[in-house]
């Protein structure tokens, strides 16, 4: 159970990190300009960073960096479900375009859990080491 609740907490976390990037980005941005492709990559940027950083804290705060790799792994899997479901609005104004969901899924869903499980692979392995590094030190 608890570990279902960290990879809740750290996909309600990266949800908030992008929405809050995705509105800055759209500050002073007028609708009728087309897609604001800036907001969309600052969304992805603080998806990365947050990724990274939250895995190396949690890199130095275990041993069980295999587990930590497989919570990552999920959350990666599953956020990058949600953006597909995400990119659509979740459906609520006007139903989910299943050709546009198909191709989210395939497309957007692996780009996005990419953008978690690679840095936090990186951040586990930095955390990981940074961690023994101070164990040895004393």
């Amino acid at each position: 159970m608890k570990d279902i609740a960290a990879v809740i907490i750290r996909l309600l976390g990266l949800l908030a990190a992008q929405w809050a990037a995705f509105w800055a980005g759209n500050i002073g941005y007028d609708p009728e300009g087309g897609a604001n492709i800036g907001a969309g990559l600052l969304a992805f940027l603080v998806t990365l960073v947050v990724a990274f950083v939250w895995a190396v804290v949690d890199g130095r705060g275990s041993r069980r960096v295999g587990a930590l790799l497989l919570r990552w792994a999920v959350v990666a899997v599953v956020l990058g479900v949600v953006s597909a479901f995400q990119a659509q609005g979740f459906g609520v104004e006007s139903g989910l375009d299943m050709t546009s969901l198909r191709s989210d899924l395939t497309g957007l869903a692996p780009f996005t859990a990419g953008l978690v499980a690679v840095p936090a692979a990186a951040g586990l392995a930095l955390g990981s080491l940074l961690a023994r590094w101070k164990r040895s030190r004393g």
